[in-house]
């Protein structure tokens, strides 16, 4: 035997059917929405990250620039001519002192010519066995043609920064006179930079040539080979820029990194993975609870319009139990706002109103037939006896008891009674 199909009400289909059609459109599309999120967040990391790193190295770029304009400036050969002359020395200390007024990032500006004679700004004492000749400055640059030289990053031993020199060779006529050189400290730099970080546990960091690190918003780490440890520094030592994930001391690091072309330097920006993550999981958690609220406020909304549909489906559903139970004597009220539940309430009462009229018009009916019925009764009762009267005087006839005219007389009237009878039978059939 076939097994008959459950069936379910209509308060319950209309609630998960519009449920369904509530929930799962907006649940796809906040599913996409939060990959989109994803991947939108880790583009916009990447792009920030790339541009704070062209930042640093920007920044460091446009100040060894100013440096060399500095000594550009200062690469009259006039001024260095006659420098055993009193004068003439007064006038380079006045100008490299006012040079390192201007410039407060200047720890110093000096200069010795091919004699030994050593012009220093600060007009700072050396000791008296100091040879500016045998110093690696001076034998390094005096022949350069080079428009500049820069050293590696030293810990200035007054000040216990982070310094780094500049050197250039001057010229005239071809044949070297002497070397000019600018000490910088880095601290300035440093300061500068403070500024170019991402995130609150975001850090910016310079590293030399010899891999030291010699600018970094984290002050402690200047002058060590922290960034030696990631597990990619050989990949960012050998190429110029990137973005990388980094291990060190068992947490992860995005790493962005650029390279400054004027002096070689590393400038990175590392931020932790569980930073990027949780700044993306707050962005992903007030999309999904935005989500969620739209949700249960849209299922509340449809909840209640379900059940006020279905009450209205129900109450036109009693109301057809009743007629079918004969009940006639009722009004169906939906108490509905809407147009189309209005018309089926004035349908309905309508629809019953007719159905009604019809019965009373049909129960009218029966009982006519009934009474014309019931008549019908009688007077083929009263044929049927005129039938017999009339067999029992043939009978008389013709047993011949009939002996007078009298007799003659009332069988002619019985027979006309017969006749009378029939027509009546005749006419209630018509």
């Amino acid at each position: 035997m076939k097994k008959s199909k459950k069936l379910r009400s209509i308060k319950t289909v209309l609630i998960l059917g519009t449920l369904l059609l509530v929930i799962v459109p907006p649940v796809i599309v906040s599913a996409i929405s939060l990959r989109v999120t994803s991947v939108a967040y880790n583009e916009m990391f990447s792009t920030n990250s790339e541009t704070l790193t062209n930042i640093g190295t920007n920044f460091i770029n446009s100040e060894i620039k100013r440096y060399t304009d500095i000594m550009n400036s200062l690469s009259d050969s006039n001024l260095y001519e006659k420098i055993e002359n009193n004068i003439e020395k007064e006038v380079l200390y006045d100008t490299f002192n006012n040079i390192l007024q201007c410039n407060t990032s200047l720890v110093d500006v000096y200069y010795s010519d091919k004699k030994g004679n050593l012009i220093i700004g600060s007009r700072k004492t050396l000791p008296s066995d100091y040879n500016a000749l045998e110093q690696s400055w001076f034998k390094d640059n005096i022949n350069s043609d080079k428009e500049f030289s820069i050293t590696n990053s030293y810990k200035d031993t007054n000040t216990d920064e982070m310094v780094v020199s500049m050197y250039k060779s001057i010229m005239k006529d071809g044949n070297s006179l002497g070397v000019l050189g600018l000490d910088i400290n880095l601290s300035k730099l440093s300061e500068a930079l403070l500024y170019v970080k991402q995130g609150d546990e975001g850090d910016i960091a310079v590293v030399d040539n010899t891999d030291k690190i010699i600018i970094s918003s984290n002050s402690n780490l200047v002058g060590s080979n922290e960034q030696l440890n990631y597990d990619k520094w050989k990949y960012i030592s050998l190429n110029n820029n990137g973005l990388v994930t980094s291990k060190y001391n068992s947490d992860k690091y995005k790493i962005s990194f650029n390279t400054e072309e004027l002096t070689g330097w590393k400038v990175f920006v590392k931020v932790p993975l569980s930073e990027i993550y949780a700044s993306r999981n707050k962005l992903i958690l007030i999309n999904g609870m935005s989500t969620v609220g739209l949700l249960l406020i849209s299922s509340i909304i449809v909840v209640i319009a379900s059940l006020r549909v279905s009450k209205l489906v129900c109450k036109v559903q009693e109301g057809l139990n009743r007629v079918a139970d004969c009940e006639f004597n009722f009004r169906l009220n939906v108490n509905g706002t809407t147009t189309e539940f209005k018309e089926v309430e004035e349908s309905f009462n309508k629809m019953q109103s007719n159905i009604a009229h019809l019965v009373n018009q049909v129960s009218s009916s029966i009982d006519v037939v009934n009474k014309e019925t019931e008549d019908s009764v009688t007077i083929s009762t009263n044929i049927l006896t005129s039938m017999n009267d009339v067999s029992n005087t043939i009978n008389q006839i013709a047993d011949g008891t009939m002996h007078s005219s009298s007799d003659l007389d009332d069988i002619s009237s019985k027979l006309e009674e017969l006749s009378n009878n029939m027509n009546n039978i005749k006419n209630i059939v018509e």
